[in-house]
């Protein structure tokens, strides 16, 4: 699987600066869980005799993460990104386009391969010298990589597959309904040359599936540790070579029990090599609406999956869509992802019903409408899991977008 661009910019400037990060703040919150342990009566501490074997647990967990981190970094040298596809946590903020997080591409660091993971240890003031982890670019480049570890545990471990049998399978079928109705019109179509575009990829399970049925596919993906934990799985991982990941450390509250937060996930649960020796199969980095300019009428199918939510910019995605297909082409799509923030964001925060009608007037009969709930929660065994309705839709387009 390749990941191309249209531009020449590494994307190893994020994973390289985002090891760092994760490091440094993960290891700051547990100090600071320690420190603040301390300060409790020695009566109450004794309540708690285990507390400090239950942070030393988290710790390893979470320095087992950061040696598989670098050793992701060290893959990452062939990622391209386009050069202004960037991310601040002000932008994080105001709400994500494509429904996944942008990468940050500031300061390069092309020493990003040779990364080496660095050794913490619980401290008693939380810091490391010279180094401030409580800055709001570590901790958004942090949350990345938390946000990475729980994309790669949905996609690619046994943990996901209730999630990706809601998600994934309605929209394989719809793609396997469309070609099928594809070839009634010309039989001499094939499955490899039936061109699938997947925006807003993740870490490539979806895109996966339909290039494992014989498709040609095409992902799209601008986040950077979505493209991070998705091209390392893709490119370097078997069943019989898996890693282990711990993408539940991170939650402190919420939780049953200790051994909930350190219980390990393998990746893969399939060989991400056992695809037709003959398909074409990558995945672009970058915004979808961007990267796809100028493909007008290109493509018989797009699949997205939670890609964009109900912002603004909903409506530059759904017009994009219909521009790249082909007439009489199929959109099916889980999505868009409800607002979670209250309607605090400045956003115009659109209505379902109002989405489904920039839908219409994009050129798009629907064939299929349906509601699915879904877990919006990087923990299904989180005290806190979070379910969520989401449109299930087919569609076709039947005339021109606006």
């Amino acid at each position: 699987m390749s990941v191309a661009s249209d531009h020449d910019v590494s994307l190893q400037q994020f994973p390289a600066r985002a090891l760092d990060a994760y490091g440094q703040v993960e290891f700051s919150r547990l100090d600071r869980k320690m420190a603040m342990f301390r300060t409790l009566p020695e009566k109450d501490r004794d309540l708690l005799p285990e507390f400090d074997q239950r942070l030393s647990a988290l710790a390893e967990c979470i320095e087992q993460n950061t040696k598989l981190l670098s050793i992701m970094v060290q893959s990452a040298s062939s990622i391209r990104a386009p050069a202004n596809s960037s991310l601040t946590p002000q932008d994080e903020r105001n709400g994500q386009r494509n429904g996944h997080t942008q990468p940050d591409a500031q300061n390069d660091r092309p020493d990003a391969g040779e990364h080496k993971t660095k050794k913490h240890h619980l401290t008693s003031n939380g810091t490391a010298p010279n180094q401030d982890p409580n800055t709001e670019e570590n901790q958004f480049l942090s949350r990345q990589v938390r946000r990475g570890f729980a994309l790669l545990a949905k996609d690619w471990s046994a943990d996901g597959a209730q999630q990706r049998a809601i998600y994934y399978h309605p929209l394989i079928e719809a793609v396997q309904h469309a070609y099928d109705e594809a070839v009634r019109a010309s039989t001499s179509l094939t499955r490899n040359n039936f061109r699938v575009l997947v925006p807003g990829a993740g870490a490539g399970r979806l895109p996966w599936e339909l290039v494992r049925r014989g498709f040609m596919v095409e992902g799209c993906e601008a986040s950077s540790s979505a493209l991070l934990v998705g091209n390392y799985v893709l490119n370097n991982c078997t069943p019989d070579d898996a890693i282990t990941v711990y993408p539940f450390v991170h939650e402190h509250s919420n939780v049953r029990s200790r051994e909930q937060v350190v219980r390990a996930v393998h990746v893969p649960d399939v060989n991400p090599k056992d695809i037709p020796p003959e398909t074409d199969f990558s995945i672009r980095a970058g915004s979808f609406v961007e990267a796809y300019d100028g493909q007008d009428g290109t493509w018989d199918a797009v699949v997205s999956c939670m890609a964009f939510d109900l912002g603004e910019s909903v409506i530059s995605h759904v017009r994009r869509v219909s521009q790249v297909l082909k007439p009489g082409g199929t959109w099916a799509f889980v999505g868009p992802m409800p607002c979670l923030d209250g309607g605090q964001n400045d956003m115009i925060h659109l209505s379902v019903g109002e989405f489904m009608t920039i839908v219409r007037k994009n050129g798009f009969k629907m064939v299929k409408q349906d509601m699915v709930r879904c877990m919006h929660s990087s923990d299904p065994e989180s005290m806190r899991a979070v379910h969520v309705e989401c449109p299930l839709v087919v569609a076709l387009k039947v005339r021109p977008a606006l």
